[in-house]
């Protein structure tokens, strides 16, 4: 069963090292300033417990300068095929890299000469992820098919949890992004609806800034041919890029509807943009006589 952040605290008061509990105390202070959520605040600091208590009585953080000393402790989250098949295992040392660079990034910077956005990741820091040869984080065993949602849905008496289980199926979404629905994100049609989930209730939050550019050449009578490219940024570091390629067809009224692909690319194993790397999006789009853009995209699978 996962400690609350409570139970965690009062293991601070455990550390052997006073040096290092001062720290992270200290350190706690400042995600809490930083109107941290308890859950962020209890993951980082029950790694930063587990680091304090591995480097024992005689080491304090401000000992550590190499990328060894770190790794020393994230191998022993390290473990066999034997044990884990999945290698579940790399998840974790991912998740103890991330909040163990966080405090140090911290440390080194916490002198308040810069913004937090400018803060440098030490050298010993600058650690790659692991990455997984899984496809998924869930086994096969856990993960439905399409036809096995009819078998479930019969057994569920109540058609409100019919309409749930298939909602969440149908927009590939999780419980808070249904519940998070408006009207305006359902558009009717003659026999069926789409749905879209808010950007800013997905895993990770706030919006994805997209900025392209396209270039449309006629090839024959109202037909015109396109390239381009264009940058993703979530937040301030986050990034992918793409290539597209399409076909427009220019309208009677002036409007052109495009059908093309886009070919996503990004550096990062991690974060809201970590699944589009080497994506490819199938998209629809159309531009009015007044320059207005509409536009839809499918990942082909």
């Amino acid at each position: 069963m996962p400690y609350t952040l409570t139970t965690t605290l009062s293991k601070i008061l455990l550390i052997p090292n006073r040096i290092n509990l001062n720290l992270i105390n200290e350190f706690h202070d400042q995600m809490k300033s930083k109107g941290c959520s308890e859950r962020h605040r209890n993951n980082t600091l029950h790694v930063m417990i587990g680091l304090a208590n591995f480097l024992g009585c005689d080491r304090t953080f401000y000992d550590i300068e190499r990328k060894e000393q770190i790794l020393e402790f994230l191998n022993t989250k390290i473990k066999s095929t034997k044990q884990d098949p999945d290698e579940k295992w790399i998840t974790t040392w991912n998740h103890y890299l991330a909040r163990i660079k966080l405090f140090f990034r911290w440390i080194t910077n916490r002198s308040g000469e810069c913004s937090e956005s400018e803060w440098q990741t030490p050298t010993f820091m600058q650690i790659k992820e692991k990455k997984s040869i899984r496809k998924s984080p869930y086994s096969e065993s856990q993960i439905w098919d399409r036809d096995e949602l009819p078998s479930i849905l019969k057994y569920e008496p109540e058609i409100r949890n019919k309409a749930i289980l298939t909602l969440l199926w149908d927009l590939d979404a999780r419980n808070h992004e249904v519940t998070a629905l408006k009207l305006g994100n359902i558009r009717l049609r003659e026999r069926y609806a789409e749905g879209e989930i808010p950007h800013n209730t997905k895993t990770g939050g706030g919006p994805i800034k997209e900025t392209v550019t396209f270039v449309g050449r006629p090839t024959s009578a109202g037909v015109l041919h396109g390239e381009g490219h264009g940058v993703l940024m979530g937040g301030e570091s986050e990034m992918a890029t793409f290539r597209g390629e399409a076909f427009g067809r220019i309208s009677s009224s002036g409007s052109v509807k495009w059908r093309g692909a886009h070919f996503y690319r990004t550096t990062s194993s991690t974060g809201k943009l970590a699944f589009l790397n080497n994506v490819v999006g199938v998209f629809e789009a159309e531009i009015d006589a007044e320059g207005n853009v509409t536009e839809k995209i499918w990942e082909w699978k």
